[in-house]
């Protein structure tokens, strides 16, 4: 592990230029993205499981702590982790990241307590509404992955590896990559707004 400094003293003027540039790396805030409506909603937090809601979210602070260290916030109640996910412009996808990192870590500290710890591989589904054309997606099409996300799609927290999985059609009809011909027509010809459906592979805590 990298030490932040060698010496006592506090300040980013002591710390060690590989640790900087690290915390350079690893900001998650984007201070060139302008946010035009609120990217995420409470009853989507709720939904999440990071905030109390009607249904059984009892481990909501444990979610939300770990969640939030993945983000780079400090302690928070729902709302307060609500206004800070959208003052600091974090997408949907990127809180749905830190949760199902979350989630993988609550997993293994229970399956460590309980003497059944393994490894597994983390991922998640989510879907993105696209809203205007062109959308900024470039795909891979021998793994029906993401390859270049610009434009719309980096802006709602797309990136490059992410599996593409289905598309909705206009007749509400589910296209699938695994028909990748089919996909990529209903995908040329779909008028926005419509949805397309993805997952994502990501590192444990």
């Amino acid at each position: 592990a990298l030490k932040a400094n060698t010496t006592d003293k506090i300040g980013i003027e002591y710390c060690a230029p590989e640790i900087i540039r690290k915390a350079l790396e690893e900001a998650q805030i984007s201070r060139n993205i302008e946010v035009e409506d609120e990217e995420i909603s409470y009853q989507q937090l709720q939904d999440m499981g990071v905030v109390q809601g009607n249904g059984d979210h009892t481990g909501a602070a444990l979610l939300r702590t770990y969640a939030g260290e993945w983000l780079g916030l400090g302690p928070c109640d729902g709302k307060q982790f609500h206004k800070i996910v959208n003052r600091y412009g974090f997408s949907r996808i990127q809180v749905l990241e830190a949760v199902s990192r979350a989630q993988h870590r609550i997993s293994r500290e229970k399956e460590t307590t309980e003497g059944t710890n393994k490894d597994e591989e983390v991922a998640f589904e989510f879907a993105v509404t696209v809203t205007k054309k062109p959308f900024g997606m470039v795909m891979d099409l021998k793994s029906a992955s993401i390859k270049e996300a610009n434009g719309i799609a980096r802006k709602l927290g797309l990136r490059e590896g992410d599996k593409v999985l289905e598309i909705i059609n206009s007749d509400n009809s589910v296209v699938s990559t695994k028909s990748l011909k089919e996909f990529l027509e209903v995908y040329r010809d779909a008028e926005p707004p419509f949805e397309i459906f993805f997952s994502r592979k990501v590192n444990p805590l």
